[in-house]
């Protein structure tokens, strides 16, 4: 009697190992197809992956590159599912974890540093998603943390928190999932470094800013680019000194205000503000900041614009 349950148990074995050895490569090339439709004309490779028939599909050494354009490296991404879920041709969870992604915009990088994602498919349940680091130019986000699901085709990513600049950005972010990726993102800006941002953006030599900044805003655009914010900031209550360097940005504002070249000079040489206010928003496809200051030595007010800002 043992003689024969063991035998049906290796005859069972050695079936569902047959069967896992002989799938897994359609399986890859399945799924290499699949990526190759999404990411057209780009470089696709799979190095292996790992089945457990009744519950759930692991592909390892995932690689998406495009020349000039993004490089997409994925550690593992798993795939559950149920007997029941696959008769309804639906996926229960999607997990990744590891992912860099290196993507070139215009003549700047931007790089995601060890991504971890994982959604479940149940409107009520609650996925995680996590980043260590966001690089874009010169500017660097840290710790990005979220609660992630999904609904119909929304990505919807609430209790967001985000390490920036010495401070924090608290919000929530929603993205439709289809060829326009059109996103909405509504944030809180707490405690600012407004120093630190000057620094990373490489703007030392045309001025110089201390204070913390706190306010909120809200961001709209598709992936081809930003198409609203609307944004209002404040100083807290120690304010700061401002100090401009940039002469050629003086000459513009006496020109608009006409006011003296020498008087402007003076007036931001050395510049304690009390009081901040900004104020942040598109026109025409620029991005305007438009500044409020107050200090013992009177009021400034300055305008900011970067155009074809997308």
């Amino acid at each position: 009697m043992f003689k024969k349950i063991f035998c049906i148990l290796a005859i069972f074995f050695c079936i569902t190992a047959i069967i896992h050895f002989s799938i897994r490569p359609i399986v890859l090339s399945l799924a290499r197809s699949q990526l190759k439709k999404v990411f057209k004309d780009s470089l696709v490779s799979i190095k292996r992956c790992d089945i457990d028939f009744f519950n759930s599909l692991a592909f390892y050494g995932i690689e998406l590159k495009k020349d000039g354009a993004y490089d997409l490296k994925i550690k593992e991404a798993r795939v559950y599912y149920s007997l029941r879920s696959l008769l309804k041709r639906e996926i229960l969870k999607v997990a990744i974890n590891d992912a860099l992604v290196d993507v070139v915009i215009g003549n700047k990088n931007f790089q995601i540093e060890n991504a971890f994602l994982k959604l479940d498919k149940a409107e009520k349940s609650e996925g995680e998603f996590y980043i260590d680091k966001i690089k874009y130019n010169k500017i660097i986000l840290g710790q990005i943390k979220s609660k992630a699901r999904i609904i119909d085709n929304t990505l919807l990513m609430d209790s967001m928190s985000i390490d920036f600049i010495g401070g924090r950005l608290e919000g929530a972010l929603r993205v439709i999932l289809d060829k326009s990726m059109q996103y909405n993102f509504k944030f809180k800006a707490l405690n600012l470094d407004i120093n630190t941002l000057v620094n990373e953006l490489n703007l030392t030599e045309k001025f110089e800013m201390s204070g913390n900044l706190m306010g909120a805003a809200s961001l709209e655009g598709k992936l081809t680019g930003m198409e609203y914010i609307d944004g209002s900031f404040f100083t807290d209550r120690s304010g700061g000194v401002l100090i401009i360097k940039d002469n050629k940005f003086l000459e513009n504002v006496a020109k608009r205000s006409g006011q003296s070249f020498e008087v402007l000079v003076e007036s931001f040489k050395n510049y304690h503000y009390n009081i901040g206010l900004m104020k942040l928003y598109m026109d025409k496809g620029s991005l305007v900041l438009d500044v409020k200051l107050e200090g013992e030595a009177g009021k400034r007010n300055l305008t900011v614009a970067v155009h074809d800002f997308n």
